[in-house]
């Protein structure tokens, strides 16, 4: 008996035995919205409460501090400065400097925000700082609860979980944010919303 297969026999005499996976695992349900905001700040990301849209162009004013911005919203309360047209060339993309989407809902155990509602793949990755618009009452506790939502909603054909900003930690172990996409991610609650 060659090598290999007498490494390939003994792993087959000491196989561990096979268990069935558990059944009905819900896990933790009881997160709450002030967890949410903990493990998104974990993750980088920040967020804001506005009462109404007028006070949304006021805050973008103040936090990023340019007239100039050049901001492009898929989010249907809000107007951007910037559209694409099909079909879209990198040259539309890289002024981009805010992306409005409007979230779906919000998983409170990691600070993830599922988005569905965007036309352009992109977008969320490639500008520079992402504002996310959610219902603060559109959220669930855990992954599992968000899956079991999922499988009954009418997707588009593409949706992406959030969960903070780019970033990494590989170079010289420091973390960098913005390294592979958007410098900033904010949740942006409106009162009316």
């Amino acid at each position: 008996m060659n090598s290999r297969k007498e490494i390939l026999s003994r792993i087959q005499k000491n196989k561990p035995e096979a268990k069935a996976m558990p059944v009905g695992f819900t896990g933790m349900s009881s997160y709450t919205f002030n967890d949410f905001l903990q493990m998104l700040e974990k993750v980088g990301g920040r967020s804001v409460k506005l009462h109404e849209i007028g006070d949304l162009r006021t805050w973008l004013r103040q936090e990023f501090g340019k007239e100039d911005l050049v901001v492009y919203s898929e989010w249907g309360g809000y107007s951007g400065n910037h559209s694409l047209v099909d079909p879209v060339n990198v040259d539309q993309m890289q002024h981009i400097d805010i992306a409005i989407l409007e979230g779906e809902f919000a998983v409170a155990e990691n600070g993830a925000i599922w988005v569905e509602k965007f036309r352009h793949r992109a977008i969320p990755f490639i500008t520079q700082h992402l504002l996310l618009v959610i219902s603060q009452k559109a959220m669930v506790s855990t992954m599992h609860e968000a899956y079991e939502l999922l499988k009954s909603w009418k997707a588009p054909g593409f949706g992406v979980f959030i969960s903070g900003p780019s970033k990494t930690a590989d170079i010289e172990q420091s973390l960098v944010y913005g390294a592979h996409g958007p410098r900033s991610l904010t949740i942006v609650f409106l009162d009316n919303l």
